[in-house]
């Protein structure tokens, strides 16, 4: 058995993101990337919660290639048959490499819902093999876990007609492995300028027209909420923004609780913020089973306050600071 080493990270909303998250967590020279990264966030602009895919803004993995933090190789599956496929990935693994499966076919793989139903692609990250399996970090019954998989359910995958014709004729995947000589200490310069960044709602970077940033998604969220409550249909709402909002809150409680000092009224307060968090999430699911409107009212008005409750203290944080 090979198994890369990785920590199950604390978020799952994104399973791309939150794999990569683990794998620089096991590193304990790249750990401190939890405090650095994952501060501001960025929204679609949208009116329709199905649709507002709210994120972090630094935290995929090109992030940390563009930083130096690790090495990517992408690869053409084109360039494979099934025996050379299967070599090659366990190759790439004992080589320190984990493997970015963007675009594989459900249909081969007897943990998804999409099983032997319909040619729909997903993605699936490997971090392992076995003699018939290898190790995966996926979603199963819709909770984010890392399991085996029989070595020809993903190569079948990736080697898929139907899916191959979905995607244009091409698909690729990518290795991931985090740069040797390179390590992160905690930057609490990094940490101010995200969060001033994050309370003025824009990003480091050019900021895109289509997109929110910082503060500004929680006005996405309410305008959603709204067109939703308005709404005469009984529609499914896409629980990720809720669930990264969370998310968002436990990681900043938990970067405050290392940043300044314990028992601190501020680090009390940030737990606060996480239990409303959770409880919008919780209410957003009671939503998507009830079609209560009731709910979305409750949550329209949590929201509101969390976010003032987040700028007031997103200010009080940066003095101490």
């Amino acid at each position: 058995m090979k198994e890369l080493p990785f920590k199950f990270p604390p978020m799952g909303t994104y399973q791309g993101m939150a794999f990569v998250m683990g794998i620089l967590l096991a590193d304990p020279t790249k750990d401190k990337v939890r405090w650095n990264h994952y501060v501001n966030l960025q929204c679609v602009k949208t009116e329709r919660l199905t649709n507002a895919k709210l994120t972090f803004t630094d935290a995929l993995w090109e992030e940390y290639r563009l930083e130096g933090l690790a090495e990517m190789s992408l690869y053409d599956v084109a360039n494979f048959n099934a025996e050379t496929l299967e070599r090659f990935l366990c190759e790439r693994i004992d080589q320190g490499n984990y493997l970015l499966l963007y675009d594989i076919d459900e249909y081969y793989l007897s943990y998804t819902e999409a099983f032997e139903k319909e040619h729909y692609n997903h993605d699936t990250y490997v971090y392992g093999y076995s003699e018939k399996d290898f190790l995966v970090f996926a979603y199963r019954k819709e909770h984010l876990a890392s399991f085996p998989v029989p070595k020809q359910e993903i190569i079948n995958s990736l080697l898929s007609n139907q899916a191959y014709k979905n995607l244009n004729f091409r698909r690729d995947f990518c290795t991931f492995r985090p740069s040797v000589n390179r390590s992160v200490r905690l930057d609490r310069k990094k940490i101010r300028r995200e969060i001033q960044n994050y309370l003025e709602r824009r990003t480091l970077g050019k900021a895109e027209e289509n997109r929110a940033y910082g503060l500004a998604v929680y006005d996405v969220l309410l305008e959603g909420l709204d067109r939703l409550s308005a709404s005469g249909s009984l529609n499914h709402l896409d629980l990720r923004p809720f669930r990264c909002l969370m998310e968002h809150k436990r990681i900043a409680r938990d970067r405050a609780a290392v940043l300044i000092k314990a028992q601190d009224p501020l680090i009390l307060r940030a737990g606060s913020m996480v239990e409303q968090a959770e409880i919008i999430f919780r209410l957003m699911m009671k939503y998507n089973l009830t079609f209560d409107k009731n709910a979305l009212r409750k949550a329209r008005a949590r929201i509101e306050q969390l976010r003032k409750e987040d700028e007031a203290w997103c200010k009080e944080y940066l003095e101490q600071m």
